[in-house]
């Protein structure tokens, strides 16, 4: 899913300091759209590795993303349109950056991927899933697509999971906001419910987590930090 962004710029360094920038038209976790006008549009090959310098309001500093292009559109007024795939890790650092929403989303270490089991609410069984994203209000899950058969008709679950650096498991109450397929897999949306028992003393220990992963998220994008005033 992409957005438009009407603050935010990116600029392509393609020779010693010759930089070409553009409006960002859209942008996701794993790609982004810019238009050149045609005196600042840049002639890129589909599948060129670049890196992608951003800039905007809502966040400070610059944020350098590694990226390859994936699609060129030349206008009839000589300008050009530009879709660039984005490197997963670095993608996702940047997204988070100039997200606006309440709660700031961090994806787990790469190298230490963190397991969850979800439950419908009032039934029996467990279902394994992967941690996609996780911020104090929700979280993200992949489960393989084969149980969404099983989990269709259920929209709350229990949830259980054990974070990096936290000495206890960890569990919520939360409703499903969104299904969709991503690859071989089935991405659920879901938002916890903040009047459950015991829910400020779990949302500490994923506040500590989330600290941690945007620190080392936002150091990966060269000293790009969210406006927190957003």
């Amino acid at each position: 899913m992409t957005e438009p962004i009407p603050d935010l710029f990116l600029s392509i360094d393609i020779d010693e300091g010759q930089y070409f920038t553009a409006p960002v038209r859209e942008i996701s976790v794993t790609e982004a759209w810019a238009d050149f006008p045609a005196e600042q549009a840049p002639l890129l090959a589909v599948g060129q590795q670049v890196n992608l310098l951003f800039t905007g309001l809502r966040f400070t500093g610059t944020a350098t993303v590694r990226a390859w292009v994936a699609y060129r559109e030349e206008e009839d007024d000589g300008a050009r349109c530009y879709q660039f795939q984005l490197d997963r890790a670095d993608g996702t650092a940047l997204y988070g950056a100039i997200q606006r929403r309440h709660w700031f989303r961090v994806t787990p270490d790469p190298f230490h991927p963190v397991r969850i089991t979800l439950r419908p609410k009032g039934k029996e069984g467990r279902t394994a899933a992967l941690l996609n994203d996780i911020s104090e209000g929700g979280l993200s899950a992949l489960i393989n697509k084969e149980e969404e058969w099983a989990l269709a008709g259920s929209d709350t679950f229990e949830i259980a999971l054990r974070l990096p650096g936290c000495d206890a498991q960890i569990g919520f109450s939360g409703e499903v906001r969104y299904r969709r397929l991503v690859g071989a897999a089935v991405q659920y949306g879901i938002r916890f419910h903040p009047e459950a028992e015991g829910f400020e003393e779990q949302r500490e220990r994923v506040r500590a987590y989330v600290d941690v992963r945007r620190t080392a998220m936002m150091r990966r994008l060269g000293g790009a930090k969210p406006d927190d005033a957003a």
